[in-house]
């Protein structure tokens, strides 16, 4: 992977997943991923390779522990100009656990002393204000995922979905399905 950063080249690579029998097995058929690497970050214990598909258009993650036979390619990186437009701050913090989702902007309803819970993951820009309700209101941008909905979970309602509806009602639908 750094030998395909540094030489400005694609790499080609399978990626792997768990089965019920704890076996690595290829993802999607066994089809090998061509990527245009651009960085290594390291999040919630893992490496993540952050590169650009061509074929889809969009930069991607993938698991560095789940990938596999990787090789260099003779083809030129793609994607420079979606990379350099690319906050690695704003996108690790949109992406919950590093699972990629649709971007939303979310307002969230918090108690006034989960304001620092707040900060500490979507940073001091965050915009907060005091509700009439005496709850601080945050405006935030995510990526709406199972795992967004999982960190609103872990506060047991001191930090609350209030719009979209949409995101809401998805939130909702999750909580019924997990009864």
């Amino acid at each position: 992977i750094s030998e395909g950063i540094a030489n400005n080249v694609k790499i080609h690579f399978k990626y792997m997943s768990w089965d019920s029998g704890k076996n690595m097995i290829p993802k999607h058929g066994g089809k090998e991923y061509e990527v245009s690497p651009w960085c290594l970050v390291w999040e919630r214990e893992k490496y993540y390779l952050i590169a650009y598909e061509k074929q889809t258009d969009k930069i991607k993650h993938f698991r560095v522990d789940k990938m596999n036979q990787i090789k260099l390619s003779n083809n030129k990186r793609d994607g420079k100009k979606e990379f350099d437009k690319l906050d690695m701050t704003t996108y690790t913090t949109e992406n919950f656990g590093m699972f990629q989702g649709r971007k939303e902007t979310v307002t969230l309803s918090v108690d006034k002393d989960m304001a620092g819970v707040i900060i500490d993951r979507f940073g001091a820009d965050v915009w907060m204000h005091e509700g009439d309700d005496g709850r601080l209101a945050a405006v935030v941008d995510v990526s709406v995922s199972p795992q967004f909905f999982g960190w609103i979970t872990a506060f047991g309602g001191s930090v609350r979905i209030v719009e979209p509806v949409a995101v809401l009602e998805e939130y909702r639908e999750l909580l019924r399905k997990c009864m």
